[in-house]
């Protein structure tokens, strides 16, 4: 059930992987979504390129460099701007720069609520271990909980960016 999550949330996150004829004209999307195309940004590993798809509510980034690929997401907490209470961001990423030998692929959850804290948890799904981002020294096998926690999460966030972000660019 997690790979077919990360698979949609992937899709949500670059919709231009879907069918083409599903994608709305970029005309039409102006006035709900800003499109930026990232070439070399300084926040990743160089050289890179993607792009972001943004609005008031919520921010998605697909980048490539040669060593990493990214899907990433982050959106309001509380749907209402008006009671703003913090942000969740989420990734999952494929990376060469992993302490394990050859490629890693990570999903990676941080819930950051002004009120309550901040949660975070990551999973390497080629090694099958977990840690928060906060404690990456402090390295445990997943548990089901955790298992469960990102599957529960991811399917918010697969919501949450589909209303704000995908359905404003596809049909």
């Amino acid at each position: 059930m997690l790979h077919n999550l990360i698979k949609n949330f992937d899709n949500a996150i670059n919709p231009f992987t879907e069918d083409f004829s599903k994608i709305k004209d970029p005309y039409c999307c102006l006035n709900d979504v800003s499109f930026e195309f990232i070439s070399n940004s300084n926040t990743y590993e160089l050289p890179n390129t993607g792009f972001a798809i943004s609005n008031s509510e919520a921010t998605t980034e697909f980048i490539f460099s040669p060593n990493s690929l990214l899907y990433y997401a982050e959106y309001l907490n509380d749907e209402s701007k008006s009671s703003y209470t913090g942000y969740t961001s989420v990734r999952h990423y494929y990376t060469s720069y992993s302490s394990l030998n050859g490629l890693d692929e990570i999903i990676s959850i941080n819930i950051c609520n002004f009120n309550s804290g901040e949660k975070s948890l990551n999973i390497s799904l080629n090694s099958g271990l977990a840690w928060a981002t906060s404690k990456s020294y402090d390295i445990n096998p997943v548990t089901d909980t955790q298992i469960d926690y990102m599957i529960d999460n991811l399917a918010i966030s697969i919501a949450r960016i589909k209303k704000a972000i995908t359905n404003k660019v596809i049909f």
